[in-house]
């Protein structure tokens, strides 16, 4: 994996709504053979943003898909290294992700965790700009039951 963006070597195709990580072209998401910590195939790009890309990938030794996460290690405030160590403190809790990995790649810092479907803003344009109040409801009691859960971890780290 070299260049400056890791986009140069791989797919710049977008998910389409609602996302489906084996929709398209047959053999087309993982036609790559660029590796991450020579274990986690790269596939087409799933997301972006000021932090960074995220990339579809396969875990070569257990078939499982992925998500993989780059940021460029020159960057003015590192994100993904926070976010691997409150994945790993997070682990097994309901609501967050599996943690696989987390390293640096040449110019990059990477994070490898589950993939977990489409963002909430990829279903709010899928569901036409518009949410019913059983769904806002819905989403209000699971991010309350997030913070729950982080505020019990904080109140561990408190006492201890």
């Amino acid at each position: 994996m070299s260049g400056n963006q890791p986009a140069t070597r791989m797919s710049q195709n977008s998910g389409s709504v609602p996302y489906s990580p084996t929709s398209g072209v047959p053999g087309e998401e993982y036609s790559y053979e660029v590796r991450v910590n020579n274990r986690f195939q790269m596939g087409r790009m799933i997301g972006s943003g000021s932090f960074g890309e995220i990339y579809l990938g396969k875990d070569v030794q257990t078939g499982k898909e992925v998500a993989v996460k780059f940021e460029q290690t020159n960057v003015r405030r590192p994100q993904l290294i926070e976010e691997a160590k409150l994945l790993q403190e997070f682990r097994g809790e309901a609501g967050f992700p599996k943690f696989y990995w987390y390293g640096r790649e040449e110019e990059y810092h990477v994070m490898v965790i589950e993939l977990l479907g489409p963002s909430l803003e990829d279903m709010f344009v899928y569901c036409g700009r518009k949410l019913s109040l059983k769904t806002v409801l819905l989403l209000a009691d699971m991010l309350i039951s997030r913070i729950e859960t982080i505020v019990v971890r904080v109140k561990r780290h408190v006492r201890s």
